[in-house]
């Protein structure tokens, strides 16, 4: 199995995130993430909206590799979804579908695209697409949203926002992304398999058993169906047991 370059950010990314030491960062930029919005949006109805956007997506970025954000015009939340996307990971990939030059967003980076309407073929050259966030100034037609939904499938978080709510919803996935379904099943066996002989190890080669388990979860993410998240929950609880008995 080839492992690419993204293979490894991943890694990086999640093995960081997933880390004592990288759940601290993570809560500190959530938390910086929240005092922005109380900075900015001063009417409690419009934080509190922000603060449910801000809350599902710092939830979706510890589930979901690399995330690929894709923003429909919002004259009311595009800047501030932009910048709370940027506040978790600046290498993510951030897609503006803007209908003209006046509603394009400023941009000093390299991972943020404004796309106008006769750019937006440029969605079909994605593989999948992890996150779809639908703005209320703007409308897909059936065609163009459903083939929008057909990547979001493989591995979907499909964001709404009305005027006055967001709405989440994760779309069933029953094989890997780049996988078939009798692929995915056997990385799982495989994985509890491994998960049940931990039981037979020391504390110290079961510390690494898991580094070991944790670390392959993430190089094989794209080949596991969406039930296998309860595997790097499992790995995850049983690496801070295994932690807590070394302090």
């Amino acid at each position: 199995m080839t492992i690419t370059n993204l293979d490894y950010y991943r890694f990086e990314y999640y093995s960081q995130s997933y880390s004592p030491l990288g759940r601290v960062e993570q809560d500190k930029l959530y938390q910086q993430g929240l005092e922005y919005l109380r900075q900015q949006l001063k009417a409690l109805t419009e934080f509190s909206l922000a603060k449910r956007l801000i809350t599902q997506y710092f939830s979706y970025l510890r589930s979901s590799p690399s995330p690929q954000i894709i923003v429909a015009n919002s004259h009311k939340f595009d800047a501030l979804l932009s910048q709370i996307a940027h506040t978790f990971n600046n290498r993510n990939l951030f897609f503006h579908l803007t209908t003209n030059q006046k509603q394009t967003i400023a941009s000093t980076n390299q991972q943020t695209y404004n796309l106008l309407p006769q750019q937006w073929d440029t969605l079909n050259q994605l593989p999948y697409i992890s996150s779809l966030i639908l703005g209320p100034d703007f409308n897909f037609d059936a065609a163009s949203l459903a083939a929008l939904k057909a990547k979001l499938n493989r591995d979907g978080h499909l964001f709404e926002l009305t005027a006055t709510e967001l709405q989440l919803e994760r779309l069933g996935q029953t094989k890997g992304i780049l996988g078939t379904e009798k692929q995915a099943q056997e990385l799982r066996t495989d994985f509890n398999r491994r998960l049940e002989l931990l039981t037979t190890l020391t504390t110290k080669d079961k510390l690494a058993a898991i580094l070991a388990l944790e670390a392959d979860y993430y190089r094989y993410y794209d080949y596991l169906d969406l039930a296998s998240i309860e595997l790097i929950e499992q790995i995850n609880q049983l690496k801070n047991e295994t932690l807590s008995t070394l302090d």
